[in-house]
């Protein structure tokens, strides 16, 4: 899943890379309001059904986190023993009668947060997005690229503002869309979310780049803190928890600045999953949401 404002442009190197997996990518054409958002990133899965891992960065970490949720409690979604080699974690079964069985083996959040406006520094203060909100309803276009220059990374990396050149001019996002994603944005706090789904083991790979000025890093850190705490209160074994990795010398997209150490990495996340997989005849499915 890509991020607000993009499209599913900016996962293709990565799919190339990872000939493994089938790829699957999020539309936000047709959503207008938050709750449509949110029902986006699980309609491929829905669509589909079969096993399933996760990628999402940014506002689609954030929505991802919330579907799972909003699945869980309302029971649309159930938790199984994890049978391959993440067996400590509990894999999220979608229910529904019309729909195909999807399950979701894993989640890969990159670049993403749990509260995006936070004046502590954990986040945007809030008169920024009221102003990127009132800029977007009469300068959509410049809004979006004044955007992308917020995520280019220090370094002169034309190959970098290409790729999101190219994502904002093929944003997947309705001008509904945008205007509801940075609403979601301005009032969403995920704290509550983020310790369900910590209690429930789901598991979860969190990539985050030290130098990211989008999500700063001390969003991910207070997410890691949590983690603990709740495996701390629950008499869990460190095993229990998810998996947070710190990628130096990267910024809000490390999949585009360092695509090979980000790569590495979900290539190690995903080997604990390959056993007990040997005897299943069908594909495993790899979802890129942003």
């Amino acid at each position: 899943m890509h991020g607000w404002g993009m499209s599913d442009l900016v996962w293709r190197h990565c799919a190339i890379a990872l000939p493994q997996f089938s790829h699957h990518y999020v539309s936000f054409a047709d959503c207008a309001t938050a709750a449509e958002l949110r029902e986006a990133v699980l309609a491929p899965l829905r669509r589909e059904g079969g096993d399933w891992h996760i990628v999402a960065w940014s506002l689609g970490g954030m929505l991802v986190l919330d579907a799972l949720d909003e699945q869980l409690r309302s029971q649309g979604g159930q938790l199984e023993p994890e049978e391959n080699g993440a067996g400590l974690f509990r894999a999220i079964v979608l229910c529904g009668d019309h729909t195909p069985r999807a399950v979701i083996r894993s989640v890969v959040l990159t670049g993403t947060t749990l509260r995006f406006v936070d004046e502590a520094g954990a986040g945007w203060h809030p008169r920024i997005i009221a102003r990127m909100r009132r800029r977007l309803a009469t300068e959509p276009r410049q809004t979006l690229l004044a955007f992308a220059e917020t995520i280019r990374p220090s370094s002169d990396d034309s190959r970098v503002a290409e790729c999101l050149e190219r994502a904002v001019a093929a944003t997947s996002f309705s001008a509904a869309g945008l205007d509801a994603g940075l609403a979601y944005l301005q009032q969403s706090d995920l704290t509550q979310v983020w310790q369900r789904l910590m209690t429930h083991h789901v598991p979860i790979c969190w990539l985050h780049g030290e130098d990211d000025s989008v999500c700063p890093k001390l969003a991910f850190d207070q997410a890691r803190i949590m983690a603990e705490q709740v495996s701390v209160n629950n008499d869990h074994r460190k095993e229990h928890m998810a998996r947070f990795i710190s990628l130096p010398f990267s910024g809000h997209a490390p999949f585009l600045t360092q695509p090979q150490r980000w790569l590495k990495e979900l290539n190690a996340w995903y080997e604990q999953f390959e056993h007990g997989n040997e005897d299943n005849d069908s594909d495993s499915e790899f979802s890129a949401y942003t």
